[in-house]
Order: C-alpha cells, then sequence, then structure tokens
C-alpha cells in the first residue's frame, strides 16, 4: 500500500505539468485559428469592398474579338469566341482543352478558340513545349501538336519532341528540329501572350475569356453548353 501511495505521489506532479502542457498548446492552437480566420475575413471584406474584381467576371477588350495574340482555332465568325492562356505543362489547361475541344465538336461553327502561350516560370517544359507547337505550326500542325503536348504531359523531358512532332503528325521532322535549335526568338507570339496576360493580370493558367468576359474557372460541358446559349439569345455568356 505504501509503495502504491508513492507510485501516485510520483507521478502526480508528472500529470499536472502534461496537463498543463495540454492546456497551453490547446490555447496557442485557438488563438492561431482566431487570427487566420480574421485574416481570412479581413481578406475577403477587403477585396467585398474594394476594386479588386477577382470574385465576380470583369470584361476587358483586349481580349474581345480585336485581339490577334496568339493562334485562333475556328471560324473569326463564330458567336463564341473564347481566348485562353495556357501552360502546356499545366494539367488543368488539358483538362479544359479536352472539355473545349468536345464542346467544339457539339456546337459546330458556333465556337472559336484562340490559343496564347501564357508559360509559367515554375513548369520547366512549359516554354520548349511552347516552341514545339510553334515549330509544328509553321508547317501546318499547330492544333495537333498542342493535342499531342497536352495527351502526353506526363512524357514531356522523357520523350523526345521529335517523337510526340511524329505522333502529330508534323512533317518534315528535319526541319522541325532546326526549328527547335533555332529558339524561341523567332516566335514573338510567345512572348506577346506573356505581355498580354501580364497585363490582364492573369493569375495563372488556364485564364479564360468569352467574347471578352473573364471566367471565373474553367466551365464544364454544361455550363460551356449554358453560355452559347446565352449568346446566341443576344445575352452576355456570364450571368
Amino acid at each position: 500500500m505504501a509503495k502504491e501511495q508513492h507510485m501516485h505521489a510520483e507521478s502526480k506532479p508528472a500529470n499536472w505539468l502534461s496537463r498543463t502542457t495540454d492546456a497551453g498548446l490547446i490555447l496557442l492552437v485557438m488563438l492561431m485559428a482566431v487570427l487566420l480566420l480574421r485574416r481570412e475575413f479581413g481578406e475577403r471584406g477587403g477585396q467585398a469592398t474594394s476594386s479588386d474584381t477577382r470574385n465576380t467576371p470583369t470584361y476587358s477588350a483586349l481580349v474581345d474579338s480585336n485581339t490577334t495574340t496568339g493562334h485562333l482555332s475556328g471560324s473569326v465568325d463564330a458567336v463564341a469566341k473564347f481566348v485562353v492562356f495556357n501552360d502546356l505543362e499545366c494539367p488543368f489547361c488539358a483538362a479544359f482543352h479536352k472539355t473545349l475541344g468536345e464542346a467544339r465538336a457539339r456546337h459546330r461553327g458556333s465556337v472559336s478558340v484562340r490559343f496564347v502561350h501564357f508559360p509559367l516560370n515554375s513548369h520547366r517544359f512549359a516554354k520548349p513545349a511552347a516552341l514545339a507547337v510553334e515549330c509544328a505550326g509553321k508547317v501546318g500542325r499547330f492544333d495537333s501538336m498542342v493535342d499531342v503536348v497536352f495527351k502526353k504531359q506526363d512524357s514531356l523531358g522523357l520523350a523526345s519532341w521529335r517523337s510526340l512532332a511524329a505522333e502529330a503528325n508534323v512533317s518534315p521532322l528535319d526541319e522541325f528540329e532546326r526549328c527547335l535549335a533555332a529558339g524561341t526568338g523567332q516566335f514573338l507570339d510567345i512572348e506577346a501572350g506573356v505581355r498580354l496576360g501580364r497585363s490582364l493580370n492573369a493569375p495563372g493558367t488556364p485564364t479564360i475569356y468569352v467574347n471578352g468576359w473573364k471566367l471565373l474557372a474553367p466551365p464544364d460541358s454544361s455550363e460551356i453548353d449554358d453560355m452559347i446559349s446565352r449568346i446566341h439569345s443576344g445575352k452576355s455568356p456570364v450571368s
């Protein structure tokens, strides 16, 4: 019995210290949570009351039908004109490219897409990929090369550009490789896309405009269908 009492006596300070430490940690976590919530609330409040329009659709004439930056796929008379700032190493760009391609197939003649280069510095292969699709474009295979690069993103850095170009039916391949060797300086459109994106404060990729209206997020198939329907009805693509 005496031994049992001694053991409890020794463990009491340790338990008190443990409980005190736990309580202190809990209070610290609660304090950090409150500070983070206040910070988040303050930032959101600032967005709601200032001229920052990141959370609302905005219109820009720079990317309306008058822009010539980038590569146009589809008719200039299409009712729904998409302008997409793309990074060829961006998986979200690849996903939206596929979704938009399916929409074009459903709405033949109603949708055009202007592909604008916006390679991010954080993506090692984005700018070389931009060069590759531009070189493919010299022989009329721009869209095909974009399709292949997006499809084979996991192979970037592993597969050669020549093999990807061959899959995109780029010919002659020797001319394609000479173009690659000449570098990006021969294609002003790559840097023009970057400048345009920066002038519009593009937050990342894909940044998407429809008839001059900036979308808050990449739309899914049904949202694209709804936008096209709204445009056909003489309304803005965004509500």
